[in-house]
């Protein structure tokens, strides 16, 4: 599905874009890195730390942002997570923007923005009408 620049463009207290896979088969799958870092040095103490990757936005992303999130593709996942063998070279070249077609962009309720808030509705599209 292709943005609506005008939707996209619209200034409002609303204005709160999320993607999601286009299809809204599959979630989207960012590239990570989980790690436990012990704090102090030596003390026992593990900390958990999570680390999203970022590169360049695509086409679509490049009009709302200057990055975007890394989205591996189903196919990679194997390689990503140490399950098949790959070079430096072979998970470097993962690091890129997925394809424009992999993503729809859609306008929803700016209360995804709030951590407090959770459920499905909060990634349903915002009706047209309700912008206006």
């Amino acid at each position: 599905m292709e943005a609506k620049p005008s939707l996209l463009a619209r200034k409002s207290t609303r204005r709160v874009v999320e993607t999601a896979p286009a299809g809204g088969d599959h979630p989207e799958t960012p590239a990570g890195a989980l790690d436990a870092l012990r704090t102090p040095p030596k003390s026992g103490n593990e900390v958990l730390s999570c680390t999203l990757l970022t590169c360049g936005p695509n086409a679509d992303m490049a009009t709302l942002h200057d990055r975007m999130p890394v989205i591996l593709a189903e196919t990679d996942w194997p390689k990503w997570l140490g399950e098949e063998p790959a070079t430096e070279d072979e998970l470097m070249a993962l690091l890129k923007p997925c394809p424009d077609e992999a993503l729809e962009i859609r306008q929803v309720d700016k209360a995804i923005g709030n951590v407090k808030n959770t459920g499905p509705q909060l990634i349903k599209p915002l009706d047209e009408a309700v912008l206006l």
